[in-house]
């Protein structure tokens, strides 16, 4: 799953917002 943030590039904040971004279609997920 981090695979796809870190082609992105973003650098240190990629961590942070990775988790975020992560964090919202998880929840999407667990909902369905």
């Amino acid at each position: 799953p981090f695979g796809g943030v870190k082609g992105s590039g973003v650098g240190r904040e990629g961590g942070f917002e990775a988790l975020r971004f992560f964090t919202e279609p998880k929840n999407v997920c667990v909902k369905l």
